[in-house]
């Protein structure tokens, strides 16, 4: 079977090791040669996937396609889906791609979400204001991640963004306790499966850790599952979803964002569970049963590596981290950059053990810069 990813990247990358041992052929179309997924040991088709035609060429010769990111334009996807299997669907992505339309979904599914509304002017933005109050979260309705496109406006007097930079819109802010996901399995044929609930913790509006368990009480955990799946099922996606949510002072619960691929916060999944998210999302688009999500471990701590100079992507402190038998490093083969992700590392540990600061110490050794390592 022939699988094909829209997108090079590390999710791309990580979906290789997996697809192999099942006996998928993963092509995957970027725009530059040598992306992280080839060197993982995908067939990599060099060409730019926002062009209609080269998309669909490289589909043709697919029996499934599904994606690295969501940057692909909808009618880029649309125009996919009609000569191959498109997963997740033309239909899932038009209504999740942009994040407002995705808000409007997930609303109109009944699943509890903060209060939202596009704007185009500054003037309008200031009435947004008015109803919703004072702070408001601005974002990008298309290709926002990794703290790109996301500001907190505390009152009037701060900069707006540019308003000619792309579609935005504005959610109230909500105070949150704390900040989970969830990652789920979900099968055309029905079959669903949620990965435990994790803790997420944000630096900049970047993702700076990953903590299981996540801490929360069994009802909220099974609250969040629940959520997740009613998510899934709203916006009718199959492979494996990321659900963002927020978890407020009372113990309430709103979904935040959804993310129609593996995902960031499931990274943990490749050292602490039988079955890692990626393999699940291989076995759900190519039609196979999903694997167990039990994990392994009784605690870890997942934590993203960032780029702090430029360079190979290659970092000093490697040796170092190695020593520790309990690490386990995950490097994605893309040139440093200041703020970029060029991996992440997972530390596994019993419930007794203190991971969180210790995983994050172990990070600060490893330096992004040019190394002949």
């Amino acid at each position: 079977m022939r699988m094909g990813i829209i997108g090079g990247g590390q999710l791309a990358r990580m979906m290789v090791p997996p697809a192999q041992r099942l006996g998928v052929e993963i092509w995957v179309l970027e725009k530059e040669d040598g992306c992280p997924a080839q060197q993982a040991g995908a067939r990599q088709v060099v060409g730019d996937w926002n062009d209609p035609a080269v998309a669909v060429e490289f589909a043709r010769n697919m029996d499934v396609v599904s994606l690295d990111h969501e940057f692909t334009p909808l009618a880029v996807l649309e125009q996919v889906e009609r000569v191959t299997r498109l997963a997740p669907s033309f239909e899932t992505m038009s209504m999740v791609a942009d994040k407002f339309v995705q808000k409007r979904h997930l609303q109109n599914a009944g699943l509890p979400m903060v209060a939202s509304q596009p704007f185009s002017t500054r003037e309008e933005l200031v009435a947004i204001a008015e109803r919703l109050g004072w702070p408001l979260v601005v974002k990008t309705r298309r290709c926002g991640y990794d703290g790109k496109g996301t500001w907190i406006l505390a009152g009037p007097e701060d900069e707006i963004p540019d308003l000619s930079a792309g579609a935005l819109y504005a959610e109230r802010f909500f105070p949150f306790k704390s900040e989970i996901a969830v990652m789920l399995a979900r099968t055309e044929a029905g079959e669903v499966l949620t990965y435990p609930v994790v803790e997420t913790i944000q630096k900049n509006h970047v993702c700076q850790s990953v903590k299981y368990p996540s801490g929360l009480s069994a009802e909220l955990q099974k609250k969040a599952a629940w959520l997740a799946v009613e998510a899934a099922e709203a916006v009718e996606a199959f492979g494996v979803l990321g659900v963002e949510m927020f978890v407020g002072p009372e113990g309430e619960i709103i979904v935040n964002e959804l993310a129609p691929r593996p995902h960031n916060s499931g990274h943990y999944t490749l050292d602490c569970c039988i079955t890692s998210q990626f393999e699940n999302h291989v076995r759900a688009v190519c039609g196979f049963a999903l694997g167990s999500v039990d994990t392994l471990v009784e605690q870890a701590v997942m934590v993203n590596l960032l780029g702090d100079g430029y360079g190979s992507g290659v970092p000093r402190g490697l040796h170092e981290l190695l020593r520790e038998p309990r690490a386990k490093l995950h490097l994605y083969g893309k040139a440093a950059r200041p703020g970029r992700k060029l991996g992440h590392l997972t530390l596994l540990g019993e419930l007794s053990a203190p991971l969180l600061q210790k995983g994050l110490g172990l990070a600060e050794k490893l330096l992004f810069e040019e190394c002949d390592v």
